[in-house]
C-alpha cells in the first residue's frame, strides 16, 4: 500500500456532509528496519526550567506516515500505527516490522497492557483487528461501521471504545468476547477519545462541534455534552486525562489554548495557551501531573505544569508534529512529524 498524507488524505465529514480534510490522526504504528546511529540527533530545549533531550528518529519510507502510537509501559513498547504494524523498543529507539502486513494507517491505534492484545482501525476500515502483541498475530476481526476516527482502551475494564465519524456513534467492544456490546450515539462528526479508568468515563471530541461528550462506562450512556468555548469550527484536536487529577485536556486544531475540564463537576475550568499556535495535541504523564500540547503548525511541544498550567519548557520537533504520546512509566514523549518524516522522543 502507497504511503499517504494525512493532511491531504483523510477527510472527515463536516456538517452539511462536505468531506473536507484534517491534518490530525490518532494515537500509534511501522516497518522492517532499524534505525541506527546516524538517524538520531539531540536537540536542545528552548527556555527550559529542567532540562530535556529530544531525540530524532527516521521512520523508513515505507510506514510514512505514522498515524498513531499505542504506549505499553509494562513492555516500555509502542505499537506504531502506518501502512502496517510496527514496533518502536523504547530502551533503544529501534524500529522494527511487524510480522502482522496489516493495513492499521486508520485513527485509532490502542493497546491492552494486561492482556497483551493491540487493536487497530485499518484506513476507512469497518472492522477492528485484534494482534497478538508477543507474536504480533492477528487473532480476531472484530466487525463495526466504517470508523475513521479514534479508538481508546480501557484496560481496567477490557473494553475498547471506536469512534464512527459517518455513523456518529461509539462503539463499546468487550475485550473478552471480542463482541460488540454497545452502540453509543453521540451526534455528528466524533473525532477523538480518551478514558479515565478511575471513574469509568469516556470522553469524546467532534469534528466540527465545539462540543465534548462524557460516557459513562457501565451504562454505556452519554451523560452530559460540555459546550466548550471556542469560536472556532471546533475543539477538534485531541483529548487526553489525568486520571489521578479526573482532570480532561482537549486541543483545538485553530489556533487558540487547549480547554482544561473538571471531571468531577464536567465544567470548563480553564486553559493553556502555546503563545498565539494551534493546540492540537495533548498529552498527560499522570505519574508527574504534566500535561504536553504539541502545535501543529509551530513545530513545538509545550511542557505544562499541570497544577499551575503554565509553560515551563517549549521543545523544538520535527515539521508537523501530528501525533502525542505519553509514557507514564518511563516520561518518554513520543512524537510523529509528518513532514520530516520522523519520530521526536522526548526524555
Amino acid at each position: 500500500m502507497p504511503a499517504r498524507s494525512v493532511r491531504s488524505s483523510i477527510p472527515l465529514r463536516s456538517a452539511d456532509s462536505s468531506v473536507r480534510s484534517k491534518s490530525f490522526a490518532l494515537a500509534a504504528l511501522v516497518f522492517c528496519s532499524v534505525v541506527g546511529a546516524a538517524g538520531v540527533v539531540a536537540a536542545p530545549s528552548v527556555g527550559a526550567t529542567t532540562k530535556y533531550t529530544v531525540t530524532t528518529i527516521s521512520v523508513p519510507e515505507a510506514l510514512i506516515p505514522i498515524v498513531g502510537f499505542a504506549v505499553d509501559p509494562r513492555s516500555d513498547t509502542v505499537f506504531l500505527g502506518s501502512n502496517d504494524l510496527g514496533v518502536l523498543d523504547g530502551r533503544t529507539n529501534k524500529i522494527t516490522t511487524s510480522a502482522a502486513n496489516l493495513n492499521c494507517a486508520g485513527y485509532g491505534i490502542g493497546v491492552n497492557p494486561k492482556t497483551d492484545l493491540v487493536y487497530a482501525v485499518p484506513y476507512f476500515g469497518d472492522y477492528v483487528w485484534v494482534i497478538n502483541g508477543k507474536t504480533d498475530k492477528v487473532t480476531h476481526k472484530i466487525k463495526i461501521p466504517a470508523a475513521e476516527a479514534g479508538l481508546v482502551v480501557d484496560a481496567s475494564t477490557n473494553t475498547i471504545y471506536v469512534a464512527s465519524n459517518r455513523s456518529g456513534t461509539v462503539e463499546a467492544i468487550s475485550g473478552r468476547t471480542n463482541k460488540v456490546i454497545a452502540k453509543i450515539p453521540v451526534g455528528p462528526n466524533p473525532a477523538f477519545l480518551a478514558v479515565n479508568p478511575s471513574t469509568d468515563t469516556i470522553y469524546v471530541t467532534h469534528v466540527i462541534e465545539a462540543t465534548l461528550d462524557v460516557i459513562n462506562g457501565k451504562t454505556n450512556k452519554v451523560t452530559h455534552v460540555i459546550t466548550l468555548p471556542t469560536s472556532s469550527e471546533g475543539a477538534d484536536g485531541r483529548v487526553a486525562v489525568n486520571p489521578s487529577t479526573d482532570t480532561v485536556y482537549v486541543g483545538q486544531t485553530s489556533d487558540g489554548p487547549a480547554f482544561v475540564v473538571n471531571g468531577k463537576t464536567n465544567k470548563v475550568v480553564g486553559h493553556i495557551t502555546a503563545g498565539r499556535l494551534d493546540t492540537t495535541l495533548v498529552a498527560v504523564n499522570s505519574s508527574t501531573d504534566t500535561v504536553y500540547v504539541g502545535s501543529l503548525n509551530g513545530n513545538k511541544v509545550y511542557v505544562v505544569n499541570g497544577k499551575t498550567r503554565k509553560v515551563t519548557a517549549t521543545l523544538n520537533v520535527g515539521m508537523e508534529p501530528i501525533v502525542l504520546a505519553v509514557n507514564s512509566s518511563t516520561g518518554a514523549v513520543y512524537v510523529s512529524n509528518e513532514e520530516s518524516n520522523t519520530i521526536s522522543v522526548i526524555t
